[in-house]
């Protein structure tokens, strides 16, 4: 099938990359654009369109767009400009991968870093369960691309490497599997040698072999010697996928299912740490890293709460059914950190479940119940004095609109799994100096909380315990969970203010 667009249905805009062509000139530019008042990315070929070349660029053109995937970049057609230069149509993406990844004034937590990762798989995954298998001729950073939602996308399948004047058969060679630079094809099996490549520059957001800081000197090796680059501080599944993808012999490289399936375990080790929520997750959701609320509510409802409360109607049950709904509610509220979301659009997170549990967990108690797990987070979030996010200089900030003595305890910025009691110790006027932040020290996945030394089984307790010791004689009332509190007549089923 033939995608050729008319040119009259194309409005070029502002460049937004150049690629060179290996000799100081420029084989491609990729412009912002619009195609039919949609807005596009448009890439003009910067050569003569001849028969061969032409029929090339069709080919290539025809093909990527029969390939529909969300991590893969959508191609829309052709067409020619000025009768002379052939641009290819694709949807717009918003940030350069590369650069993105690079920027070190960016936060990107582990279990982020590991779902772009994922991201780059399920593409590639994709391409190879193509029939015929579609071989990525050009696998590196620079040609992903990032949307707004953070999800990565595959473009540039080896063209702008094809144009290059000096015909060399690779692409950036920190990528490249050695065979490929010694001048034998790309296949699968060196598709998955840059796989690991780019799950270690993900990782650990640096170039790979940025130890050797010349191309030549690390070509020669590259081509040479069975050489690796460092891993780092790497965690070791990551460290071990990241040997096993760049071994120098291609028939020991797993293929890319293999690769998916052990980064889905990763993820779920790297952002849950209790043991009793990975084996939730594992069980209930591999190979997702979130799921819609009332989905996961359901599951925890069939596996691990007394189900029968739904069909056997007594007052005792009834009253149970309502303590467990009440507390889901605040569970929910935890995980989406009070989000005033849409019903149907609120996903629970994986990496937000592992943050919860550090500080409220285990999820599931010796009895393969989750109820332990809901009223010691009830008790404790329910609390006026529980503000759970907050850093300490907006709790300072807050704090100084009260008298000596007003307090909130919040999750610790510093110590996961720790809790910190704010307090105004003193009405100075002075947002910082008027404060005391106290450390409660908590082991994750335990019942144990520690102040300067004194222990208890719960936060309420240390808290009522140590108002007296501490000053703390009135709690800030502007909690962001203090909804939840209002009367049990104004909350429908589903967790949702009405």
């Amino acid at each position: 099938m033939d995608t050729s667009l008319p040119s009259s249905d194309i409005v070029l805009g502002g460049a937004i990359r150049v690629e060179d062509d290996g000799e100081g000139g420029t084989s491609m530019i990729v412009h912002n654009g619009k195609c039919r008042a949609k807005e596009v990315m448009i890439t003009v070929i910067q050569k003569d369109l001849d028969p061969p070349l032409f029929d090339h660029l069709k080919k290539y053109t025809n093909m990527l767009t029969r390939i529909r995937h969300p991590n893969i970049i959508l191609y829309m057609g052709y067409t020619i400009l000025d009768k002379t230069h052939f641009a290819l149509i694709t949807e717009t993406i918003e940030y350069n991968f590369e650069d993105f990844i690079l920027n070190s004034s960016v936060p990107l937590s582990l279990p982020s870093r590991l779902r772009m990762a994922r991201d780059c798989a399920f593409g590639m995954n994709w391409l190879h369960s193509c029939d015929p298998p579609v071989v990525h001729k050009d696998l590196q950073p620079r040609h992903f691309y990032l949307n707004n939602s953070s999800h990565v996308k595959i473009c540039d399948f080896g063209l702008s490497r094809e144009l290059r004047k000096d015909k060399r058969n690779y692409g950036n060679i920190r990528y490249e599997a050695p065979e490929v630079l010694k001048g034998e094809s790309h296949t699968l099996k060196s598709n998955i040698y840059s796989v690991g490549s780019l799950l270690l520059f993900i990782v650990t957001r640096t170039l790979p072999f940025a130890e050797i800081s010349n191309d030549a000197e690390l070509l020669y090796m590259l081509r040479e010697s069975d050489v690796m680059p460092a891993l780092g501080a790497l965690p070791s599944t990551v460290s071990r996928l990241v040997s096993a993808c760049m071994v120098s012999q291609a028939g020991g490289r797993p293929n890319m299912r293999q690769v998916l399936k052990v980064l889905d375990v990763i993820m779920i080790d790297t952002a849950v740490g209790d043991p009793t929520g990975k084996k939730f997750w594992r069980r209930h959701f591999f190979q997702r890293d979130e799921v819609v609320w009332k989905e996961f509510e359901c599951t925890m409802w069939n596996s691990y709460l007394p189900s029968h409360i739904h069909v056997v109607t007594s007052p005792s049950n009834a009253a149970l059914k309502n303590d467990i709904e009440k507390k889901l509610r605040y569970f929910r509220a935890v995980l989406l950190e009070m989000k005033e979301l849409t019903e149907g659009s609120d996903f629970v997170k994986i990496d937000q479940l592992g943050f919860v549990l550090q500080y409220f967990g285990p999820l599931i108690d010796g009895n393969g119940q989750v109820i332990t797990f809901l009223t010691r987070l009830y008790e404790t979030v329910s609390q006026d004095w529980f503000f759970g996010t907050l850093e300490q200089g907006p709790a300072c900030l807050l704090l100084s609109n009260y008298d000596k003595g007003a307090y909130l305890v919040r999750y610790s910025t510093s110590n996961p799994g720790y809790f910190t009691i704010s307090v105004r110790s003193k009405n100075s006027g002075n947002a910082d100096s008027d404060m005391i932040h106290y450390r409660i020290v908590h082991e994750p996945y335990t019942e144990s909380y520690t102040i300067q030394g004194r222990q208890y089984t719960s936060l309420p307790q240390l808290v009522r315990s140590e108002a007296d010791r501490l000053l703390l004689h009135t709690a800030v009332p502007t909690s962001p969970y203090a909804l939840l509190r209002l009367d049990e007549g104004n909350v429908n089923r589903s967790g949702y203010l009405s």
